[in-house]
């Protein structure tokens, strides 16, 4: 199985929800989510670095590439991981609407306005969250990285109701690692109650035991990210 490639580009796209546009296949969401399983294991196996000195603005390409030829490309947010848009074969981008104009020009972004129907929104959806979770959730926290590995084989691989807080909480857990290493490791900052009434983290320990990466956020960045999921 071939390891993915990866490269860098340099500006950042937001990470948003997804609307489809007018000339959008959903064959080819179908196909991300396919070479995603087909290429994606070396790299949530690969050691992720901490991300509290990425720029905002680094996009990192990952070349998934499936066992007919078929290849597709991935960028995600180098700051956080965040799916930032793909292509397919004939490296076609599509991207978050309102950020088309933020792609490099070597990467042509799509830029119809016409929205696809609801059962089409509906397919795409569920293919985008599932690849969101192999690829952005799986890198991001190690219990959601073992269920990927676990499952890769049978199919069956669901996150456990437990770990769906780490998933929602991700943010604010960087937030207060970071701020416990700058004071000594004492855990006793704004949102200590919050992770332990929500997701069951005591301590920096255990806060340490389910993230794999970790992303700089200060307090502006973890409220927005709480308004995003609200």
């Amino acid at each position: 199985m071939a390891r993915p490639r990866t490269g860098r580009n340099t500006p950042r796209l937001a990470d948003h929800p997804f609307t489809m546009k007018k000339g959008f296949s959903i064959a080819l969401c179908i196909l991300m989510l396919a070479l995603a399983v087909g290429s994606l294991f070396a790299l949530v196996q690969e050691h992720h670095p901490p991300l509290a000195e990425a720029e905002d603005n680094e996009l990192r390409v990952i070349i998934l590439k499936g066992n007919d030829k078929d290849e597709a490309k991935l960028a995600l947010t180098t700051y956080d991981l965040s799916i930032a848009g793909f292509a397919n074969g004939s490296d076609h981008w599509y991207t978050f609407p309102g950020h088309e104009h933020q792609i490099p020009s070597v990467l042509s972004a799509a830029c119809d306005t016409a929205a696809a129907g609801d059962e089409d929104q509906e397919v795409l959806k569920r293919a985008l969250a599932t690849l969101t979770v192999v690829t952005s959730e799986a890198q991001r926290l190690k219990p959601i990285r073992e269920t990927v590995d676990m499952g890769w084989q049978s199919g069956d691989a669901r996150v456990a109701v437990e770990h769906l807080p780490y998933v929602e909480h991700w943010d604010t857990i960087c937030h207060e690692i970071l701020r416990a290493h700058k004071n000594g490791g004492v855990w006793d900052g704004p949102f200590v109650e919050l992770l332990k009434e929500t997701a069951n983290i005591h301590s920096l320990e255990e806060a340490l035991a389910v993230v794999s990466a970790i992303a700089n956020r200060n307090m502006q960045q973890v409220f927005m990210a709480h308004a995003r999921r609200a």
